[in-house]
């Protein structure tokens, strides 16, 4: 089999054209170049020249790029992007995300190990379910239609995707340039040339943003988790979380007597102690010299729990509408308002939802309903306080340490 010398990727993505092709050149030790294009996500058409030297064929791979790489002002002017060596990817020790959670999130009980597994499995398939993105379950690692992009890709990809989320009409000029230039970093399969592709199905909803911000997040987890192939160097660590069963009664009968002075329709099934190495830092560093500290409860979405014990929570940049009080870490004092925002899936033949308790530095608060931004004396704003919508909104997350993850049935 012929050796592969060198190769590049090409994208160029055109929503208003209906465009989204792709093309790809590589040199072989033959002294051949074989060019491949298409539609993305289909397996396209290839033609491949011979020439009878090493000079001609390098030459000839190097005007097809020069031609490639020019800068255009037409909008149909392609993109390069950076694909991981699939070498590299293939031969990697890398591990499916969910071992590799389950090796480094510390705990003494096995039935944790199986619970992060299935909060792994989850969020896989929350990407894999509604995009073009696959997870190869032996590599270990996501792929887009054309490879496993880089970091760098990655990277420009979330500053577009953030600027992206800022327009409230997607369909301006100005923000598909952005998505089109977004769509050449992340190569996604949008459905075959024959139906014009909408934008509203792509970045149309705070819940579509979100999807697009998960396939980042799953990409750039799968590059973390990889080891290159020739070195022996010890793969990054990517979970320096610790997570275990509380088992003294006491303390479960005070959580659940809490919880219950607010929500008598749902109950706990376990509890959790969670400490993330990042958040205890970061709550320390910060949240301690803030002060006025109280327990409180914040829901999420199980596929969520994974990139939560990764990095904690996040502050959204933030693509969902519901941000009523701005962009930040919302809490309740009361278990019926955060039930609100949780969400269930099956596991074992039953319906978990999952809450936090979260050690939550107020500092000084600012009492009001509004999306107004805070000035600098305030360290937090509680809204609707003493009422069934009563809500903890801090915009630091050096304010926030987890304390418990409570399953809820």
């Amino acid at each position: 089999m012929n050796k592969l010398i060198e190769k590049k990727h090409f994208v160029c993505t055109d929503l208003e054209k209906n465009s989204n092709k792709y093309w790809i050149i590589e040199r072989f030790d033959d002294n051949s170049v074989k060019t491949s294009y298409g539609r993305v996500g289909d397996s396209g058409q290839s033609t491949t020249k011979n020439f009878s030297s090493t000079s001609e064929a390098e030459k000839f791979f190097n005007t097809k790029v020069k031609e490639k790489s020019k800068i255009k002002s037409r909008r149909d002017a392609y993109t390069e992007i950076h694909i991981l060596d699939d070498m590299v990817v293939t031969k990697s020790p890398t591990r499916h995300i969910s071992d590799l959670a389950a090796e480094q999130i510390e705990t003494s009980s096995e039935d944790v190990r199986k619970l992060v597994r299935w909060f792994s499995d989850i969020n896989i398939h929350n990407i894999v379910s509604s995009t073009s993105v696959s997870y190869n379950i032996t590599e270990g690692c996501f792929r887009t239609p054309l490879g496993v992009v880089d970091q760098s890709c990655i990277s420009n990809a979330k500053v577009l995707l953030n600027e992206i989320s800022q327009f409230p009409d997607k369909e301006t000029k100005e923000c598909l340039k952005k998505i089109n230039l977004y769509l050449r970093y992340v190569p996604q399969d949008l459905g075959s040339s024959h139906q014009k592709i909408q934008i509203k199905n792509v970045f149309g909803s705070g819940d579509l943003l979100q999807k697009q911000a998960d396939i980042l997040e799953g990409l750039e987890a799968a590059i973390s988790s990889a080891k290159p192939s020739e070195t022996n160097e010890v793969s990054e660590r990517v979970f320096n979380t610790k997570l275990d069963i509380v088992k003294n009664e006491d303390e479960i009968s005070k959580l659940k007597e809490r919880f219950a002075s607010h929500c008598n329709y749902s109950r706990i099934n376990g509890v959790y102690t969670v400490s993330i190495k990042d958040v205890v830092d970061r709550f320390v560093t910060h949240g301690l010299s803030v002060g006025n500290r109280t327990e409180l409860w914040h829901a999420t979405n199980p596929r969520n729990i994974l990139s939560i014990f990764k990095s904690g929570l996040i502050i959204p940049t933030k693509y969902s509408n519901g941000w009523n009080h701005g962009a930040g870490i919302y809490f309740s004092d009361r278990s019926s308002k955060s039930m609100k925002y949780l969400s269930k899936d099956n596991r074992n033949g039953h319906s978990y939802g999952y809450m936090f308790v979260g050690d939550v530095a107020l500092g000084n608060v600012y009492y009001d309903e509004g999306n107004s931004s805070l000035d600098g004396r305030y360290n937090c704003r509680w809204a609707y306080k003493g009422q069934s919508d009563s809500q903890i909104i801090v915009y630091n997350t050096g304010q926030v340490n987890l304390l418990y993850l409570l399953e809820i049935v």
